[in-house]
């Protein structure tokens, strides 16, 4: 403790607590920024994964028009029945085991190769 510490505790007091004030200012400012950018960076990510989901559900849409297109021409030139589509996938449908009304690309990639 220096002399002017001694002879005036007071203004000491004060400057240290107005030294402490400022670096929790400082500290407060920093865990400000850091805070926006994480909000920043989390409406940046949850943007593109919503302009990415949008993109699918657009591909989606487009793959069930092109597959309904293309039953309707299978239909209508007579290769093939409502009914007798309806029996393959329900035997595709079983393939998994899981009676769902799914198939998996896993699936379908293993079925075209088998030469089926």
């Amino acid at each position: 403790m220096g002399l002017f510490e001694w002879i005036f505790p007071q203004v000491s007091q004060a400057d240290s607590l107005k030294a402490l004030h400022k670096a929790q200012l400082a500290a407060i400012k920093d865990q400000s920024t850091a805070e926006r950018h994480a909000e920043i960076t989390m409406d940046v990510t949850t943007q593109a994964l919503k302009m990415r989901i949008d993109a699918m559900e657009d591909d989606l849409g487009f793959a069930l028009l092109l597959i309904t297109g293309i039953l309707a021409k299978l239909e209508e030139n007579g290769n093939i029945t409502r009914e007798e589509l309806r029996a393959e996938l329900e035997e595709l449908d079983s393939v998994d085991g899981v009676k769902d009304s799914k198939i998996t690309s896993k699936i379908v990639r293993f079925y075209l190769n088998s030469g089926s």
